[in-house]
C-alpha cells in the first residue's frame, strides 16, 4: 500500500557494462610483459648488488655489506611477488581463453543446430510425399506411353497374320513343284540287238538239253 501513500520506489537494478572480452585480453597480455619487465629489472638489480655487497666484505666494511643483503632481500620479496601476480594473470588468461573457447563452440554449434532446423523444414515429410506422388504419376505415365507404342507394334503384326499366311502356302506350293520338275525320272531299259541274239541261243540250248 506504500504507494498510494507516495511510497518510495524501488529503483531499478542496473546493470553491469558488458565486458569487451578482447580488450581485457590485451590489458592482461601488457600487464603481464610490463611484470615481466621488473622482474628482469630487478635481478639485474640483485646482481650488482650481491657484486656491491662482495667488495665491501674484501674491504671489511661489514656493515655496508650487511646493508646491501638487506637490500637484496627486498628486491628478492619483490621479484616473488611479481611472480605470484604473473602466475595469477597467466591462469586467469587461462580461464579467459579457455570461456572464449567454450563460447566459440556453443554458438557454432547453436548455429549448427539452426541450420539443421532449417533444413529441416525444407526436408518436410508432406513435401517427400508429395515428390513421391509426382515420381509415381510420372511411371505411370511412362508405363501408359509404353504400352500405347507396344500394343500399336503388336496390332500391326496382327494385322499381317494373314498375309502371312498366305505366303507361306504359296511358298509350299513352289517347294513342291520344285520337287516334283526336279526329281529323275527312272531310266527305260534299252534292248540291243546283241542282247535278243544271244537270249534266242540260250534258249535253244536249253530246249535241247
Amino acid at each position: 500500500m506504500a504507494w498510494l501513500f507516495g511510497g518510495k520506489k524501488k529503483k531499478a537494478k542496473k546493470e553491469a557494462p558488458k565486458v569487451d572480452v578482447n580488450a581485457t585480453k590485451k590489458k592482461m597480455d601488457d600487464q603481464v610483459k610490463f611484470v615481466e619487465m621488473n622482474i628482469n629489472k630487478y635481478e639485474k638489480q640483485i646482481d650488482d648488488i650481491k657484486t656491491k655487497a662482495k667488495q665491501a666484505l674484501q674491504k671489511k666494511d661489514k656493515k655496508k655489506a650487511i646493508m646491501f643483503m638487506k637490500k637484496k632481500k627486498m628486491y628478492e620479496a619483490e621479484i616473488s611477488k611479481l611472480d605470484g601476480m604473473r602466475l595469477m594473470m597467466e591462469q586467469q588468461k587461462l580461464n579467459m581463453e579457455s570461456q572464449m573457447n567454450n563460447k566459440n563452440v556453443f554458438d557454432v554449434m547453436a548455429e549448427g543446430n539452426r541450420a539443421v532446423e532449417e533444413l529441416a523444414k525444407e526436408a518436410d515429410i508432406d513435401k517427400f510425399e508429395d515428390i513421391r506422388e509426382k515420381h509415381e504419376e510420372i511411371e505411370e505415365r511412362n508405363e501408359e506411353i509404353n504400352d500405347f507404342f507396344a500394343n500399336y507394334a503388336e496390332d500391326q503384326v496382327a494385322d499381317c497374320e494373314d498375309d502371312l499366311a498366305e505366303l507361306e502356302a504359296e511358298l509350299a506350293e513352289e517347294e513342291l513343284g520344285d520337287d516334283i520338275i526336279d526329281k529323275p525320272l527312272p531310266a527305260a531299259k534299252v534292248s540291243t540287238r546283241a542282247e535278243e541274239l544271244a537270249k534266242e541261243e540260250e534258249d535253244l540250248l536249253a530246249e535241247l538239253n
